[in-house]
C-alpha cells in the first residue's frame, strides 16, 4: 500500500491566519469520521459496504471509503492522523487465502485493534456480519472514549518484527528485481493512505487474541415449587460464563450456583425448615440479534442440595441433607448498557429427576410434594471480565 505526503512544506498567509481557527473548532467540534481502506476483489463487496454504513453510521458519524493496493500493516499503523475530523481508521484486506484481515486504529493513534476473520467462501452473510460487528464494536468503544485493543506502539512495533522476519517477495515480471533482495522501506507519509501501483506490498500476519468472552453473572432467581406454602424457592444466584466469540450461534458453557433463602412447611404440629442451594453446569448458545442486544438459550444438568430440619411437640427434631438431580433448561435475552455491562433476565424449567417428597416416617404423611418441572425466573446483572478486543 503506497502513502503520499500530500502538500508537504506548503504554507500560504490563509493557512496562517485560519489556523487558530480550525484549532479551536477541532476542540469544539468532535472527531466524527470513519476512514475505511479495503483491498480485494468478492462480488459480495457492496453488500459489505452497506451492512458496515448501517452498523457505523449513527449519532452523526461518516464513512469515507478508498479502495487500496495490498495492505501493509506497517505501514498502515505508521500513517499519522490526517487531521482532528477522524474518529478511527478501518483497513480491511481480503485475502487470496481465504481470510479477511481487519485493523482499527483510533484518532490519536493510542489504541489498535487486529483481527482475522476466516472467510473461505469469501464475504458470505456470516463473514459480512463478523467484521462488521468486529468494526462497529470497535468504533463504538472509541467514540465512547473506552480502550480498544492493544496499545498503538506496543502492537507496530510486534507487526513490524514479524515483517522483518517474514520473507519478501517481488514481481515474477520484473527482470531487474532478484528475490534475493530485500524490499526497499516504504517512506511515512503525514496523509492518509492512497490507491497503491502495485500489490506488493508484504503483510505482516500476527496471532489474534483468544476469541472468547469470559462474563461474570450476579443476581436473584426465584423458582415455583408448590400452589401451597411455601410456593416459591429463591436466592441470590453466580455464574461464569465462557462463550466463543463466533457469528451466529456463540456456544460456550456456563455453571452457576444458587443460595436459597429458608422456607417453612408446617403441619399438624409439625415445623419443617427448607434450607438448601442448587449448582448447574450448563451448555449455551448466544447469537447476536441486535448491536447491543443477545439471546441466550442454555440446558445441562446440575444438583439441588436440600437440608430438611423436622420439630414438633411429640418427636425429637431430625435433620437430613439430600442431593437431587436436576435437568435445567433456560431462554432469556441479554441487553449491553455498555461496552462491556449487560442487564439479563432468563426464564427457566427445571426437572427433578428423582420426584422429590417429604413424607413423615411411620404415619406415612406427605407434609411436602413440590411439582416435579418447576418454572422459574432470573434476573442478572453481566459483567464481561474477558472479552474480544
Amino acid at each position: 500500500m503506497a502513502l503520499a505526503n500530500r502538500g508537504a512544506g506548503r504554507h500560504t498567509a490563509r493557512d496562517v491566519l485560519l489556523s487558530p481557527l480550525l484549532a479551536v473548532l477541532a476542540v469544539v467540534a468532535p472527531a466524527h469520521r470513519v476512514d475505511v481502506v479495503i483491498h480485494g476483489e468478492d462480488e459480495a463487496m457492496p453488500q459489505w459496504i452497506a451492512r458496515l454504513r448501517e452498523q457505523v453510521e449513527r449519532d452523526g458519524r461518516s464513512l469515507a471509503i478508498t479502495r487500496s493496493g495490498a495492505i501493509d500493516l506497517a505501514a498502515a499503523l505508521a500513517t499519522p492522523r490526517p487531521d482532528d475530523a477522524q474518529l478511527a481508521q478501518i483497513w480491511l484486506e481480503l485475502a487470496p487465502d481465504g481470510a479477511l484481515e481487519i485493523l482499527v486504529v483510533d484518532g490519536p493513534r493510542a489504541r489498535a485493534l487486529l483481527r482475522e476473520v476466516p472467510a473461505p467462501a469469501g464475504l458470505d452473510e456470516a463473514a459480512r456480519e463478523a467484521v462488521a460487528t468486529i468494526a462497529a464494536s470497535a468504533i463504538e468503544a472509541i467514540a465512547a472514549g473506552e480502550p480498544v485493543g492493544r496499545a498503538h506502539d506496543e502492537l507496530e512495533a510486534e507487526v513490524a518484527a514479524a515483517g522483518a522476519a517474514a520473507p519478501t517477495t517481488s514481481p515474477a515480471s520484473d527482470p531487474t528485481t532478484s528475490p534475493s533482495l530485500p524490499t526497499p522501506p516504504r517512506p511515512r507519509a503525514a496523509a492518509g493512505p492512497t490507491v497503491a501501483s502495485t500489490p506488493t506490498a508484504t503483510r505482516s500476519r500476527l496471532p489474534t487474541a483468544a476469541r472468547v468472552r469470559a462474563a461474570l453473572e450476579l443476581g436473584w432467581r426465584a423458582q415455583a415449587w408448590q400452589a401451597d406454602a411455601p410456593a416459591l424457592q429463591h436466592g441470590p444466584i453466580a455464574a461464569l460464563a465462557i462463550v466463543a466469540a463466533v457469528p451466529r450461534l456463540s456456544p460456550g458453557a456456563v455453571v452457576s450456583g444458587q443460595f436459597r433463602l429458608p422456607a417453612h412447611v408446617r403441619d399438624a404440629g409439625l415445623d419443617a425448615r427448607l434450607l438448601g442451594g442448587a449448582v448447574r453446569a450448563l451448555a449455551t448458545i448466544e447469537p447476536s440479534v441486535a448491536r447491543r442486544v443477545r439471546l441466550r438459550a442454555r440446558a445441562g444438568f446440575g444438583v439441588d442440595l436440600l437440608h430438611v430440619a423436622v420439630s414438633g411437640i411429640d418427636r425429637p427434631a431430625t435433620a437430613r441433607t439430600r442431593t437431587l438431580p436436576i435437568f435445567a433448561l433456560g431462554f432469556g435475552t441479554a441487553a449491553y448498557v455498555s461496552a462491556r455491562v449487560a442487564l439479563a433476565v432468563d426464564a427457566s424449567l427445571e426437572l427433578d429427576l428423582v420426584d422429590t417428597k417429604l413424607v413423615l416416617l411411620g404415619q406415612h404423611r406427605t407434609i411436602f410434594d413440590p411439582w416435579r418441572p418447576r418454572p422459574g425466573l432470573g434476573f442478572t446483572v453481566q459483567w464481561d471480565v474477558v472479552a474480544p478486543p
